[in-house]
């Protein structure tokens, strides 16, 4: 069974993203700041990461510095506030898919079962 963990401050789009993914039957834990996620994701271990990019105490890019476990891990990057100098960044962390806000529920839910199915066949 699959772990994903989300890291969203918007707790009506956290419980969005929880329902949206309930049919993948994956254990899901999600965190409403940085700080909370850098504490407990290492103890969670999770297959696959959903990461706001702007949180009340931090940036994504930040909590991925921060946990360097986390960077061999497929992360989704969802933000409405992306700009385009934060891109080469997120890349060079390893970051594997960035999703503008509004989400598609459609299209997250199929790079979360390709990503997951990628990382399980490799």
């Amino acid at each position: 069974m699959a772990r994903i963990a989300i890291v969203e401050d918007f707790p009506a789009i956290r419980e969005l993203y929880k329902y949206a993914l309930e049919p993948m039957q994956a254990v899901i834990q999600d965190y409403p700041t940085g700080s909370e996620a850098i504490r407990q994701l290492p103890d969670f271990r999770p297959d696959l990461l959903i990461l706001d990019h702007r949180l009340p105490d931090m940036t994504g890019n930040a909590i991925i510095e921060h946990l360097p476990q986390i960077q061999n891990i497929p992360i989704i990057v969802v933000s409405g506030y992306l700009d385009p100098e934060i891109l080469p960044r997120y890349e060079s962390l390893g970051v594997s898919r960035i999703l503008a806000k509004p989400i598609d529920l459609a299209l997250l839910l199929d790079q979360v079962s390709r990503l997951l199915n990628s990382a399980a066949s490799s």
